[in-house]
């Protein structure tokens, strides 16, 4: 593929789907500032571990796609409030998805410790309804208030980006079987493959473009990728596939 040389391999790195709550919580890792100190945050709350998340995002700690939180239309987006020290019946959880810098910060979701789930002590499945979801870039978190004090614990704030669109955007002709926005990728194949012979492959700028997007271009069933680094998006880009791999 033909990156630019000043660009590291973390920066064209695409967004993986953080399967478990474990994952999630990597995201928490004390990370160096540019003085070189470690940052280390001590939480007893965890944020709310919402399933379809991916990271890593430019400018995000994780991502949400329009799948993941329109998976259940009727119930939104599944969450896992994460059991913390001390849990008991009648808490109160409440999980924030708001606008950086809102000053009346809303809750989406509210829920109230049964005495089961207080007995357990594990963590509460629950749905992040879809009309409640902030497009875009917010802060994601949860807050606890312990039924025995009044006392309210909050996690650490992430930010969080939701792209609600699809790249590409609406398809203008919708009857036809490929997407009018995205337009085919543009190659030619020598007649002969010979090794270590790379083969250019451009392909046209798209609505909804963002970096980290994935191109999957599939030659004679086999497929080869390419993730959008910031400098490409909006511009067409080019890579180049092995010719080698084709044989």
């Amino acid at each position: 593929m033909m990156f630019s040389p000043q660009k590291t391999e973390s920066e064209h790195k695409p967004a993986q789907l953080l399967e478990t709550s474990d994952a999630f919580n990597q995201l928490l890792e004390p990370v160096e500032s540019g003085s070189g100190i470690m940052d280390i945050e001590i939480n007893a709350i965890l944020p709310p571990y919402p399933t379809g998340a991916r990271a890593p995002v430019v400018g995000a700690h994780f991502g949400l796609n329009h799948a993941a939180v329109h998976v259940n239309p009727s119930k939104g987006l599944p969450v896992t409030l994460q059991a913390y020290a001390g849990m008991q019946e009648g808490d109160l959880i409440e999980v924030f998805w708001s606008l950086v810098g809102s000053p009346t910060p809303t809750a989406v979701l509210t829920v109230s410790v049964s005495k089961e789930q207080a007995a357990q002590g594990t963590d509460i499945a629950s749905h992040v309804p879809v009309e409640r979801a902030v497009v875009g870039f917010a802060l994601w978190y949860m807050r606890v208030t312990r039924a025995s004090s009044q006392n309210a614990e909050e996690s650490r704030k992430l930010t969080v980006f939701y792209k609600d669109t699809l790249p590409g955007g609406p398809d203008r002709r919708p009857h036809e079987p490929w997407h009018s926005e995205l337009h085919a990728a543009q190659l030619e194949l020598p007649a002969n493959l010979t090794p270590g012979l790379q083969v250019p492959v451009t392909v046209d700028a798209y609505p909804q473009m963002r970096v980290r997007d994935v191109i999957t271009l599939s030659v004679g069933g086999i497929f080869f990728t390419h993730t959008i680094a910031e400098d490409e998006v909006g511009n067409q880009v080019g890579f180049l596939i092995a010719a080698d791999q084709l044989e």
